[in-house]
């Protein structure tokens, strides 16, 4: 078995303690049952720890939800601390990727807490609401954030959320907008200059483009890392396959990318 790098072990669990500090963990409520955590997963080759970071209610969760889970539950809580989940990811030579996801609160009183968890962190998914003028301008204080506690490899995907709630006549600071905030050319699709792997507009809600978000970043750490071992392959790169949350095959398929 390939030893996975670059990335911190699971963070250990008592028996008697919740696997996470989020409201949205169903843990706060004595008539419900917590979920049991699923079970690790065995045999990968690879592991990697993503952190979601953004303005509070900009739809980290909810993303994160969708792609582990493939479901969408509309709530106001927000998280507290941080929160973790994993999912397997099967890819093309037959290996397996493990993802860490760590969702991460976004209120001010908790930065002190939520900047720890960048070490060690390949993939950041920096999250904001394409209906919401400040949530799109804090773009660049959370970019200036991740740089300061990141490695400088760190591989920084942005998602704009919600766009399931554009409605007629209201401003979307989209794809466009994203670029002028990051001294960007209008025409250009050279993200890489700007220190970003690729950005997405998605729903949660939907599903719409979710699924790629993760991609995006996995498949450029398993391709870049399978191309360092072996120079000769160069230039090839790693189809993912469907992946697993919890030991679960995922209901919802791949979408197109445009």
């Amino acid at each position: 078995m390939v030893q996975p790098q670059g990335a911190e072990e699971d963070p250990p669990q008592s028996s008697d303690s919740p696997p996470s500090q989020s409201k949205n963990a169903f843990t706060f409520n004595k008539d419900i049952v917590p979920p049991k955590k699923p079970p690790p997963s065995k045999g990968y080759a690879h592991l990697f720890k993503y952190v979601v970071v953004g303005d509070s209610g900009s739809g980290k969760t909810a993303l994160v939800r969708r792609y582990s889970k493939d479901e969408f539950v509309l709530t106001r809580d927000y998280t507290i601390g941080v929160d973790f989940d994993i999912k397997t990811v099967p890819i093309s030579n037959g290996d397996e990727v493990k993802l860490q996801i760590w969702d991460t609160a976004g209120q001010e009183r908790y930065r002190t807490i939520t900047t720890s968890y960048y070490r060690g962190a390949q993939g950041i998914i920096i999250v904001y609401d394409v209906n919401n003028q400040g949530s799109y301008f804090n773009i660049k204080q959370w970019m200036q954030e991740v740089r300061r506690y990141c490695n400088d490899d760190c591989k920084i995907v942005i998602v704009g959320s919600k766009s399931d709630l554009q409605t007629e006549g209201a401003e979307v600071w989209g794809k466009d907008k994203v670029k002028l905030l990051l001294d960007l050319d209008e025409d250009s699709e050279d993200w890489e200059s700007v220190g970003v792997t690729g950005y997405f507009m998605v729903s949660a809600k939907t599903g719409e483009r979710v699924e790629e978000v993760f991609e995006c970043l996995t498949q450029a750490l398993v391709t870049e890392r399978l191309n360092a071992r072996n120079p000769l392959r160069a230039g090839g790169t790693i189809k993912l396959g469907k992946g697993k949350a919890g030991g679960a095959e995922e209901k919802k398929k791949k979408k197109g990318c445009c």
